[in-house]
């Protein structure tokens, strides 16, 4: 079950782009790599896929302004992942996911 606080989020959200993963099963999650608590396995995140970097960018924005707590940025892969757990994280990966680096200052920058 999705969670109402990802719902929430994600109504905010208004840049097209495709959801590509929401709730995961346990077995699922082990498949893709998630991490063992990911807030997948809850039904509060959501990864979101865009067709160019402007649609990305503007997708963190609105994320931020809607007040995700949890948000990583994957810029070589145009992916943007959600989350909803109470605590706040939020990165951006600018070099095929080697190097994490705080979202805000970066996603001024640009």
């Amino acid at each position: 079950m999705i969670s109402q606080e990802l719902i929430d989020l994600l109504s905010l959200m208004t840049t097209p782009c495709s959801i590509v993963s929401l709730t995961r099963t346990p077995v699922r999650n082990a498949t893709v790599g998630g991490a063992p608590g990911s807030a997948h396995l809850t039904g509060k995140a959501a990864d979101l896929v865009y067709d160019t970097r402007v649609d990305l960018l503007a997708g963190a924005r609105e994320a931020l302004d809607a007040g995700a707590p949890g948000i990583e940025l994957d810029l070589a892969n145009l992916h943007l992942h959600i989350d909803a757990k109470p605590r706040i994280w939020r990165v951006a990966t600018i070099d095929g996911g080697k190097t994490e680096t705080p979202l805000e200052p970066w996603l001024m920058a640009q």
